[in-house]
């Protein structure tokens, strides 16, 4: 057995997770991804509110609100394409390293911690490094550390099951994340 310990700040790694998603999507891309329909959107947009003015008999059109609508317009499409192309390239790349594109994880609330166990990993946080459990409309996350561990809603059998498993939860947690977790708190109390 090998181990090291030693001081670490947070968050002092995170300029080099670059590293993890350019060596399983490629080269960081989003710039591009998310420029080229911003300006296409401004263009059109700029066409449009020409066109517009025009046909209405406008001598001098600004164009500045269709540039800007436009670019706006742009950059939410822009973050939705990134944001799909993103997300296929990263499964692919897991599966092209063995990695199944579905599997099973086992989430359990144990006396000592939370538990993620699947084929590859072990995981267990302590209750006293779980400082909040947030409800979405689709997942519970526990917010443990800098990490969310990411429980799907879809996996209970019933409302009965979810509510007895948060339940469970919070009774570990300590006060300040019983604090921050209100919206888990009013849900167990809900019939």
């Amino acid at each position: 057995m090998a181990s090291i310990s030693g001081e670490m700040q947070i968050g002092e790694a995170s300029r080099y997770a670059g590293m993890v998603r350019q060596r399983l999507i490629g080269p960081p891309l989003q710039m591009a991804v998310l420029l080229v329909p911003t300006v296409a959107g401004a263009a059109v947009g700029v066409l449009a509110e020409f066109a517009i003015l025009k046909s209405i008999a406008v001598t001098h059109p600004s164009v500045v609100v269709g540039a800007w609508f436009g670019a706006a317009l742009g950059l939410i499409v822009g973050a939705r394409l990134y944001r799909s192309w993103s997300l296929r390239r990263y499964r692919a790349a897991l599966f092209a390293r063995g990695f199944p594109k579905v599997w099973i994880p086992t989430i359990s609330v144990e006396v000592d911690g939370l538990r993620w166990s699947d084929h590859w990993t072990d995981r267990r946080v302590g209750w006293g490094g779980v400082s909040e459990l947030i409800r979405s409309s689709r997942y519970w996350i526990f917010v443990a550390g800098a990490d969310g561990l990411y429980v799907p809603r879809r996996l209970f059998v019933d409302g009965t099951q979810e509510r007895a498993f948060v339940a469970e939860a919070l009774s570990h947690m300590g006060p300040e994340a019983l604090a921050r977790s209100t919206a888990a708190a009013k849900f167990v109390e809900t019939v």
